[in-house]
């Protein structure tokens, strides 16, 4: 199926896109950090066989260098264990030889593999013996879309994995995060797929005298929003009056804010009490008039 490969075992973080520029990094990993600009290209062909196949295909340029990189799809999400196979390369078009899966997976259509989205980063780059982190900012963008990703990156470099989540605990206490479940090639992917198609809700048929007990049929106890939304009809103001309450009670417009506490002036019909007229102003009191000395 191709060469030999290795084993890549990493933990992704996802972080808030201001944790790069809140965080003192340097005391937190105790070094000040290798920034690298990365460019990266990613390869498939038109109906992307090598993503259905599991595998994805890129080439990273790093300053002068340039790494062409295999990968399997990650097992698991978060915690990314996955073989791949990696070497060093001097142009743009990736070598699809004996080292790699790829040909052998794509047979005849190793022709048509073309780039399909780039990625460019800003690493921060640590080597905390045993452990590699990298902090990076990047951009995946497709011709048509694009989207930011901020995350940290714990590489096991002899370190076992306990001490990956060690670690991440301690991230955590300076800002949260949490675990990705998508590679950056995931992202780059999700781009190129087309969006889901907007469906408009189709109305729902209620049959003429339901009421709202009958509405909640099947309910151990309707919520304070089914009291609320599905109440029985309200009389109309003028054409009848509340039963059983008295005369100066009248219908009430249903509301959308939320329903009073019980006992406020409202009964279980939706009456409230009719406004008392406005009391007149009482008429100006007359002084007496000044009487000469």
């Amino acid at each position: 199926m191709g060469g030999k490969s290795s084993e890549e075992v990493e933990l992704k973080l996802e972080l808030a896109p201001d944790a790069r520029s809140t965080v003192d990094w340097p005391a937190l990993f105790g070094a000040p950090p290798t920034i690298i600009a990365q460019h990266a290209v990613y390869f498939d062909t038109p109906d992307r066989a090598l993503a259905a196949a599991g595998f994805s295909l890129r080439i990273r340029t790093s300053g002068t260098k340039r790494v062409q990189t295999v990968k399997a799809r990650a097992a698991a999400a978060g915690l990314f264990a996955r073989a791949e196979w990696e070497f060093a390369v001097e142009g743009d078009t990736p070598i699809l030889d004996d080292r790699t899966p790829v040909a052998a997976t794509l047979g005849a259509h190793t022709a048509k593999l073309g780039p399909v989205f780039t990625i460019e980063n800003e690493r921060m780059l640590w080597d905390l013996g045993g452990i590699e982190v990298a902090l990076d900012h990047a951009r995946v963008a497709t011709p048509d879309a694009e989207t930011p990703i901020d995350e940290i990156e714990l590489e096991a470099k002899g370190s076992a994995i306990p001490a990956l989540f060690a670690l991440a605990r301690r991230i955590d206490a300076a800002t949260p995060v949490q675990i990705a479940i998508l590679s950056k090639a995931d992202r780059g992917y999700r781009l190129l797929a087309p969006p889901a198609p907007a469906e408009k809700a189709r109305p729902v048929a209620l049959a003429a005298g339901i009421t709202g007990a009958s509405r909640c049929d099947g309910c151990a106890r309707p919520s304070r929003f089914t009291r609320r939304c599905f109440r029985p009809p309200l009389p109309r103001a003028g054409t009848t009056s509340c039963a059983g309450l008295p005369a100066n009670w009248a219908p009430r417009a249903i509301s959308t804010s939320l329903p009073r506490a019980p006992g406020r002036g409202r009964s279980p019909t939706g009456c409230v009490p009719r406004a008392k007229p406005p009391m007149r102003a009482p008429p100006p009191r007359c002084s007496p008039r000044a009487h000469a000395i």
